[in-house]
């Protein structure tokens, strides 16, 4: 069951650390370490949440980059404590959290972002691990659909197109949901992005 900002919790927040390495994350949390390990950025790339779907996940949220309580939690989770991640945690809930898994395509904290935003070789550099990411066979076994979630995600769109011509895998988009975003236009791009996302996963 979906708990909004229940990470904000600290004996909450320990217990899926204790969880990070068991199945349905396992892999992709030792994925996390390898990129931990190369980068050497170390806490500042949030595991992926246990109470997600792991690789057995239909749909992967790709989002722009962790936020500060990301880093807090320890994991990307429509579960921290902020409102972006609430936000977010509400629009989906018509989409099982099982079948769903959340990721970053730069997937470490960015302390200063140049008037906002991401500078482009944390993009080149992370989308280096989202395609090594999306080789790990257990997660595209049974991925369907790969949402790119705000504008700066959405730069990726070129590279995941022509990555994914040879597979099944289909491509939406959708805006952020952050406070900024509310907008009611935005609110129905939203509604019908994830509109297709069920529709396609009832295919």
């Amino acid at each position: 069951m979906d708990n909004p900002r229940s990470l904000k919790n600290m004996a909450e927040r320990e217990d899926r650390l204790k969880r990070r390495f068991k199945s349905p994350v396992a892999k992709l949390n030792k994925f996390v370490d390898r990129v931990r390990k190369k980068t050497k950025k170390n806490y500042h790339i949030p595991y992926f949440d246990p109470e997600d779907g792991g690789v057995k996940a239909r749909c992967l949220f790709l989002l722009e980059a962790p936020g500060r309580m990301a880093v807090v939690s320890g994991f990307i989770s429509r579960d921290n404590d902020d409102q972006t991640a609430e936000n977010f945690s509400a629009e989906v809930k018509d989409l099982a959290r099982k079948k769903t898994v959340l990721w970053n395509i730069v997937p470490w904290y960015i302390r200063k972002k140049p008037n906002g935003e991401i500078p482009q070789e944390d993009i080149d550099e992370g989308t280096k691990y989202l395609k090594r990411l999306l080789r790990l066979k257990d997660l595209r076994r049974h991925l369907r659909i790969i949402v790119l979630v705000g504008e700066k995600a959405q730069r990726v769109e070129d590279f995941l197109r022509e990555n994914l011509r040879s597979s099944k895998i289909e491509v939406v988009k959708m805006p952020h949901p952050s406070p900024q975003n509310r907008a009611p236009e935005k609110e129905k791009k939203i509604r019908d992005a994830l509109n297709n996302v069920v529709r396609i996963l009832k295919r």
